[in-house]
Order: structure tokens, then sequence, then C-alpha cells
């Protein structure tokens, strides 16, 4: 008897989806990075859940012609993508590309669920903050 519930909650997800959608429509992609860190750094790869909501975001995702989920990396290999802004799980990034704009992404929106609506709108928001003023 939870069909009542799970419509509101896919439907809060939609509205939450169609107003990032709306918001980024027209901005140019930044050039995004998650780098989860670890020795050598790992970022994701198309096909997850994290590469979806930066695309939804108005984000390209630089290393989505990679394959596999999660990839390792060289700095080198870092260093040389045109990056405009890195998405962090651990809130620092090596001091090679600290100079590139760096912010922590919330563990929150790292876990697909009823929260995803809302994890969208954080991602978008860190991706392009000028379309949330």
């Amino acid at each position: 008897d939870a069909a009542a519930a799970a419509d509101s909650i896919l439907a809060g997800i939609q509205e939450a989806l169609d107003d990032v959608a709306a918001r980024v429509n027209g901005l140019p992609h930044r050039k995004v990075v998650y780098l989860m860190g670890g020795e050598p750094p790992w970022v994701t790869g198309p096909r997850t859940y994290i590469h979806e909501l930066m695309v939804a975001g108005g984000a390209e995702n630089v290393f989505d012609d990679l394959e596999g989920l999660y990839i390792p990396i060289s700095l080198e290999e870092l260093i040389t993508r045109e990056v405009d802004l890195i998405l962090t799980s651990e809130g620092t990034v090596p001091p090679q590309v600290s100079d590139v704009e760096h912010v922590p992404l919330p563990s929150s929106v790292e876990v697909p669920g009823p929260g995803l609506g809302e994890a969208a709108r954080t991602i978008a928001r860190l991706i392009h903050p000028e379309a949330f003023r």
C-alpha cells in the first residue's frame, strides 16, 4: 500500500530534474571531473550515477571517453585534460591541479535513492551557481 507514497517521491524527483534542466538550458557545458582520491587518483567514468547527475547539471564529464565505471588515472592525464571544475569526494585535490576550481561534493549526493532530485540540484548548483541566484 505504498504506491501513493512512491508516486509522490517519483513526482518530486521528476520535478527537481525538470527544474535543473530548465535552469541549465542554454548555459555552456562546463568541463568537470569527479575526483574520488586515491593513489593514483580515481575518477568517475560514463554510465555512473554521478556522471548522469553531472551531465544533468550542465557538465561534460572530461573522462566520459574512458572504459569502466570508476577508473584510476595518472596525474599527467588529469593535468592535460581541460578541466573547469573538480568535484571531490574527499575535499582535497593533488597540488598539481590545485589551481583549478574545486569543491567537495556532499556525501549525501553520492548514494542514489529518494534524494536523487535534491542531489541533482546540489550538483547543478556547484556546476552552474549562476543558474540558482
